[in-house]
């Protein structure tokens, strides 16, 4: 072997080789190349879907880190000093929610992080016009800011979307005490903020509609909490249809579409509880909500409703407890199949309901209760033709009306209105197809077996 390699070591400073080999070269690099391909991954798209770590571009395939749901703290004793690195350490936490060096400003877009804030009152606005919020693609990445577990945070106001857009974020157990806005004032929809999760807020406000969502805005959910006591202030001139300059805000003025508002408590104030209007037929669908209690709102003089459905179509209203508002109940006024079903309505000052309106096509009120509302059960201005009024229990005899008995309520002074054993509104309702089928505890409807009750509760 030894001999060879000598060999061939010779034969190469020989000329005749040195001239074969200089001939052979082109050959040889072209070899070279090939072989190289062979063994070199390719530089293409893949067609095979790729992992949630793995970004794929048409030049090359780039491996980014897997979210990993940092968590950050902030705290009133903190301070922005201390790095992000610091701030995932409670004892060493972020002062500020906002600004370049506040908590938000460790949040990465889509990747899981956590700004958990912890008890006191901060005088700052968490909003899209101060500065960019982290958005992600779906729940799963989505940013949370959150109030320690067990402990009161209280800030000034959310205001999301118009500056720059905002997706995939989610907000909860915040006190909030100027309000919440969200959409847009871009003609074409820009920067409207989409996919938002807001969960067991208190939000509240002295001089502004508490809880605003323009007709920009979409698939909202806004779940638990308590929404209460909008203001009389001039800045709510455009409440209508109360008399344009007299300044009655709403706790809920919104006409978004496919936005869910469910499980809060809405009350006092001096207008609407929920105000869905937009003055323009179509603007305003496919919202729901349901579970809510709302009561105890309107202005002596001024006409309102507890919830107002109207302009848009296919909006749901089920399961609500409405009560002891100064003006009506609930309100269907303009749109094409809107629904409201397994509602309970007493004890508001005009009629448990007002229906009408132009474009009011294929309005459904089924398995209501309205009962001890001070002017009746009904109101009806102009109804629709295609209007179904079914299986509702009344406090007077009206078309629709199945029973007018006595609902026997758990306890109403006590505004329990479940329903005792043997009451008439139990097992008397239509089983309803393609909607949520459980109660405002999440009891499935007809859990006895023999049919839906009737209202906002179904019996065990």
């Amino acid at each position: 072997m030894s001999e060879r390699l000598i060999y061939c070591c010779n034969d190469l400073l020989n000329e005749k080789f040195t001239r074969r080999f200089r001939l052979a070269l082109p050959w040889l690099a072209l070899s070279l190349i090939l072989l190289l391909q062979a063994i070199t991954p390719a530089v293409a798209i893949s067609q095979t879907p790729a992992a949630p770590s793995t970004l794929t571009i048409s030049s090359a395939t780039e491996t980014f880190p897997a979210p990993t749901g940092n968590t950050y703290y902030v705290a009133t004793n903190g301070s922005d000093g201390n790095s992000c690195s610091a701030a995932q350490n409670s004892n060493t936490p972020k002062r500020n929610i906002m600004g370049a060096s506040g908590g938000l400003a460790c949040l990465r877009a889509g990747n899981a992080d956590i700004l958990d804030i912890r008890a006191g009152t901060y005088r700052e606005n968490i909003s899209s016009a101060i500065q960019t919020l982290p958005s992600g693609t779906s729940y799963t990445n989505a940013a949370t800011i959150r109030a320690h577990t067990g402990e009161t945070v209280t800030i000034n106001g959310i205001s999301l979307g118009n500056a720059s857009p905002i997706a995939y974020l989610i907000i909860e157990d915040l006190f909030v005490t100027t309000g919440v806005w969200g959409g847009t004032t871009y003609g074409d929809g820009r920067n409207a903020p989409h996919h938002i999760r807001l969960t067991n807020l208190d939000v509240t406000s002295s001089t502004t509609n508490v809880f605003v969502l323009n007709k920009w805005t979409h698939h909202f959910e806004v779940n638990g909490g308590k929404i209460h006591d909008a203001p009389v202030y001039p800045a709510c001139v455009e409440a209508t249809p109360p008399p344009a300059g007299n300044g009655v805000c709403y706790n809920v003025y919104q006409y978004g579409s496919d936005n869910i508002f469910e499980n809060i408590e809405i009350y006092g104030g001096q207008g609407y509880g929920i105000h869905q209007y937009s003055g323009v037929p179509g603007i305003g669908s496919r919202n729901i909500y349901r579970y809510n209690k709302i009561h105890n709102g309107g202005k002596v003089g001024v006409t309102s409703c507890g919830l107002l459905m109207t302009n848009g179509d296919d909006n749901v209203a089920h399961s609500n407890i409405i009560y002891d508002n100064l003006s009506y109940g609930l309100c269907l006024g303009s749109g094409a199949r809107n629904k409201a079903y397994n509602n309970t309505i007493v004890g508001n000052g005009h009629y448990g309901v007002q229906s009408g309106g132009y474009g009011n096509d294929a309005t459904i009120y089924v398995n209501n209760i309205t009962y001890n509302n001070t002017l009746g059960d009904f109101n009806d201005w102009g109804i629709p033709a295609g209007l179904t009024r079914s299986n509702n229990h009344c406090a007077n005899a009206n078309t629709g009306c199945l029973t007018t008995e006595n609902p026997l309520f758990r306890d109403s002074s006590k505004k329990d209105f479940a329903l005792q054993t043997g009451s008439p509104a139990i097992d008397r309702g239509t089983a309803l197809s393609g909607i949520s089928a459980t109660d405002i505890n999440g009891t499935p409807r007809g859990s006895l077996g023999l049919g839906w009750d009737i209202g906002a509760y179904e019996s065990k």
